[in-house]
């Protein structure tokens, strides 16, 4: 949960924190592992389970695709879409709706 930050904020801020922690087992003795997120808007919709399922349906899909990489649940569809914009400028810049991205730094 991020107050006051909607997806196209919270996105860079949750590919930052894979890539910190990635970074950080990198050199150490902790088995490797990925991080997926799932994430969600709040302004999507008023019911806290509404917007908890919208997100566990991104996280889901996140996972199926292969894992580390995080999923923005598309309202405006029954599903979140995919895209693998590689930068924070691409990502902002080609956003026409909301989707998966994967790889932002």
């Amino acid at each position: 949960v991020l107050p006051g930050s909607d997806v196209v904020t919270a996105a860079p801020v949750f590919h930052r924190l894979r890539q910190e922690l990635a970074d950080a087992v990198g050199g150490s003795q902790v088995p490797p592992f990925t991080v997926s997120v799932g994430l969600c808007d709040s302004s999507w919709a008023e019911d806290l389970q509404v917007l908890l399922n919208a997100a566990d349906r991104a996280l889901m899909l996140a996972k199926a695709e292969g894992r580390d990489r995080l999923v923005i649940d598309d309202p405006s569809t029954e599903a979140p879409h995919t895209e693998s914009p590689n930068t924070d400028a691409e990502y902002h810049a080609g956003m026409t709706r909301l989707s998966a991205v994967d790889n932002v730094s």
